[in-house]
C-alpha cells in the first residue's frame, strides 16, 4: 500500500505557483486496466493542505485530451479525466467521496460506499476553484476541496485518511491508478485498495481551521507534550486571559496538595473550620456538609443567593461574606444533586486560607505558580481581601496547560510531584450531572469522552483537555468556541487520532 503526505503550505497555490516545485509527485503508474493498444500516457498527482482545505494538482504529457463535457455531474470519466477518491473519516457505511474532473471542465462529485450505491452531490464548479491549462505538450489541472465542504458530509477530516489518485479516458481505453487496484476489469470504486494519506498539519493548524470555519472567538491555543510546547495567537489579545471557573480547578489542585500533606481531608465538615460564621438560624444541614460536598457542588444546593446579592453591593463594615453564604437554606439532600455555585469554592478558599495562614493567591504563588514557572499570573480578591477561588484567575494559555499535564501525568510535572495518584483518582471520579456529562473536583467529562479523557473549563470556553496516562494537553482561551459540542469535541477527536 502506498503512502502520500499532503504538505502544509501557508496559502492555497494557484496552478502555476512555484510551491508545486517542492511538492512530491505521486506517479499514476499502475496501468493494469489499460487496453492492449491504448495510448501511452504519463500522469502525476500532487497535493497540499492549508488551514482552509486541500488542493490537488494533476499533470500529464497527454496530447489531444478528450474534452466533450463541461458541466457539473456530466459523465466526466468518458473524457480525459483526473480523479481523487477519499474517505476523510470512517463511518459505519464506509462512505467516501469521488471527485472526477474532466479536462473539458465537467466535475462529477458523488458520495457513497461503493460503485453502485452513490449519491450525486449538486455543486457549482466555481466553488472548487478549478484551473487548467492545455497545450501541445500536455496539460495540467488543479482543484481545491474546502474542509468546510468535507465536514458537511463527514464528522470531520482525519489527519490520516485513505484515498487514491486516478486517471481515465474511456474513449482511449486508458485507466491509471496511483495505488494499484486488483480487479478483472477496470474498476476505480474499490475503497479496499485505497492508499494511506496524511495531512501535514499540526494540532493547532487543525484547530485554527475549525476556528475559521465556525467563527469561534479563540484568543490563544496551546498544545503541550513531553517534547515541548506549541502555542498560537488566533485573535489579538493581552498575554494573560481571565480564566473564570478554571480557577476552581486550580483551587481543587491546591486543596489536593494540602490533603496530600495531611493538613485537610475531603471528609472534613465545613463546620469544623467555619462554624463561627454560622448565623443563629443556620440551616442544621450546614453542620453535615463536607468539603467534598463543596468541591462537587453537592452541598444541598443553596445557590448562593445571599452571597451573590452582597458581593455585588458590598458596603463598608458589611458582615463577612461567609455569614451570607451560611444564611442560605439548603433545599436539597446533601450529596444528592449538583447546584453549581461560586460561593462553594469561596468557602473552600476561606478554609485553605485558615489552614495555611495567608490568602490563597499568596500561597499558590510560592508553592504552585513559581515552581511551575508561570510567566504572568494574577488572582483577584473579594472586597474583604480574601482570594476569589471560584473565579478571578488570569494567566497565559501555556501556563494553564500545565495543570492539565499534572493530571495527565498522574500528579507529576517535569519530574516534580504536585499531587498524589490517590488525589488524581478522587478528583477525576466524576458524578453524572445529566446526559451531557459529569463533574468531579472541578474536573469534568462529557458524555462522549472515554474513560481516561477529561477537561477543565471556564465560562466562555476557557478549556484544558487531557487524558490520564497520555502526556499531551491541549488548552485554549476563548470568548465562545461552541461549548461541549464545538471546538472541545474537535480537540478530543484530534487527540484520539494522534
Amino acid at each position: 500500500m502506498k503512502n502520500y503526505t499532503f504538505k502544509k503550505v501557508d496559502e492555497k497555490p494557484t496552478l502555476d505557483s512555484p510551491v508545486w516545485n517542492e511538492i512530491e509527485k505521486a506517479a499514476l503508474d499502475n496501468d493494469n486496466f489499460c487496453g492492449e493498444n491504448a495510448e501511452k500516457i504519463t500522469v502525476t498527482a500532487q497535493g497540499v493542505c492549508t488551514k482552509y482545505g486541500i488542493t490537488v494538482k494533476f499533470e500529464s504529457d497527454e496530447k489531444n485530451p478528450v474534452t466533450k463535457y463541461s458541466h457539473a455531474n456530466q459523465p466526466a470519466w468518458t473524457d480525459s479525466c483526473v480523479e481523487f477518491f477519499l474517505a476523510p473519516y470512517p463511518d459505519e457505511q464506509g462512505n467516501y467521496l469521488n471527485f472526477e474532473q474532466s479536462l473539458g471542465g465537467a466535475l462529477l462529485l458523488q458520495k457513497g460506499p461503493n460503485a453502485a450505491d452513490r449519491t450525486y452531490i449538486p455543486h457549482s464548479d466555481e466553488f472548487f476553484e478549478t484551473e487548467k491549462h492545455i497545450d501541445e505538450n500536455g496539460w495540467k489541472i488543479k482543484f481545491f476541496i474546502p474542509f468546510s465542504f468535507i465536514d458537511k458530509h463527514f464528522v470531520t477530516m482525519n489527519k490520516k485518511f485513505r484515498g487514491n489518485f486516478q486517471f481515465c479516458c474511456e474513449d482511449k481505453d486508458v485507466y491509471l491508478t496511483w495505488n494499484r487496484i486488483e480487479n478483472p476489469s477496470p474498476a476505480f470504486h474499490k475503497p479496499e485498495y485505497f492508499g494511506e494519506m496524511t495531512l501535514d498539519m499540526s494540532v493547532l493548524d487543525r484547530m485554527t481551521a475549525e476556528c475559521i470555519k465556525y467563527g469561534y472567538n479563540v484568543f490563544e491555543m496551546c498544545e503541550m507534550t513531553e517534547n515541548g510546547v506549541d502555542d498560537r495567537t488566533f485573535l489579538p489579545s493581552e498575554p494573560t486571559h481571565f480564566s473564570y471557573s478554571i480557577t476552581k480547578c486550580v483551587t481543587s489542585i491546591i486543596f489536593g496538595m494540602l490533603r496530600d500533606k495531611g493538613l485537610v481531608k475531603e471528609t472534613d465538615k465545613v463546620a469544623d473550620y467555619l462554624s463561627e460564621f454560622f448565623p443563629e438560624d443556620v440551616d442544621p444541614k450546614w453542620y453535615e456538609v463536607t468539603l467534598e460536598n463543596m468541591l462537587q457542588h453537592r452541598n444541598g444546593g443553596s445557590g448562593g443567593g445571599q452571597w451573590n446579592k452582597h458581593i455585588d453591593a458590598n458596603e463598608p463594615n458589611d458582615k463577612d461574606f461567609l455569614f451570607y453564604i451560611f444564611s442560605d437554606k439548603l433545599p436539597y439532600e446533601i450529596g444528592d444533586k449538583i447546584v453549581y455555585c461560586e460561593s462553594n469554592y469561596y468557602v473552600i478558599s476561606r478554609i485553605i486560607e485558615k489552614i495555611v495562614g495567608m490568602p490563597v493567591d499568596e500561597w499558590a504563588l510560592k508553592n504552585l505558580f513559581n515552581p511551575l514557572h508561570f510567566e504572568y499570573v494574577s488572582w483577584g480578591r473579594c472586597p474583604q481581601g480574601h482570594t476569589f477561588c471560584g473565579s478571578g484567575l488570569s494567566m497565559r494559555t501555556r501556563d494553564m496547560a500545565k495543570f492539565g499535564m499534572i493530571y495527565a501525568n498522574n500528579g507529576v510535572y517535569e519530574g516534580r510531584r504536585y499531587l498524589s495518584e490517590e488525589w488524581i483518582k478522587l478528583a477525576t471520579n466524576v458524578f453524572k450531572v445529566d446526559n451531557f456529562g459529569g463533574y468531579g473536583y472541578a474536573v469534568q467529562k462529557t458524555a462522549y469522552m472515554k474513560e481516561n479523557e477529561f477537561y477543565l473549563v471556564g465560562a466562555g470556553d476557557q478549556t484544558v483537555v487531557f487524558r490520564i496516562g497520555k502526556p499531551q494537553v491541549i488548552a485554549f482561551h476563548a470568548a465562545g468556541a461552541g461549548g461541549h459540542l464545538g471546538l472541545l469535541k474537535t480537540v478530543v477527536d484530534i487527540m484520539r487520532e494522534d
